[in-house]
């Protein structure tokens, strides 16, 4: 998870109107930094585990995938 603290120009509020994307900040980011591991829910479905296998080919990310531990 990344969070980013956006520190407005006046006052306390943000005018996200004046943004490309008004639901968010876009953040250019090295992928390969940010990303230690990706963890995937205990009782996910073997097609999750594949469709997460391939995005991460996709965008050339190149950390384990694992399952959490969680509720074992």
């Amino acid at each position: 998870r990344l969070i980013h603290e956006i520190i407005p120009e006046s006052g306390w509020v943000h005018d996200w109107t004046k943004e490309e994307n008004q639901n968010g900040k876009y953040v250019q980011i090295d992928l390969d930094i940010l990303i230690d591991e990706i963890i995937i829910g205990p009782f996910s479905p073997s097609w999750l585990h594949e469709l997460v296998s391939d995005l991460v080919r996709k965008y050339d990310i190149n950390k384990p995938i694992k399952k959490s531990r969680l509720s074992k």
